[in-house]
């Protein structure tokens, strides 16, 4: 699978970016040294929606993260 480190992982839904995750570090360990701040972007973006999924949309929008509306 060809990944496009380029993507706007916004864009992508919780469980996209969780198999897109699982994909780098496959290639990763095929010897694909180029994805290593790739998966630390994801790392950092699947954190970001697990802390965030904690608080309801109006906080969200209180704290200025309208993007990551549920």
């Amino acid at each position: 699978m060809a990944i496009d480190k380029n993507i706007n992982l916004k864009e992508l839904g919780y469980l996209e970016l969780l198999e897109l995750r699982q994909d780098a570090g496959q290639e990763q360990g095929e010897g694909r040294k180029d994805l290593v701040y790739f998966i630390y972007r994801l790392d950092k973006e699947i954190s970001l929606r697990e802390y965030l999924s904690k608080f309801t949309d109006e906080e969200l929008i209180e704290m200025g993260y309208e993007e990551y509306l549920n």
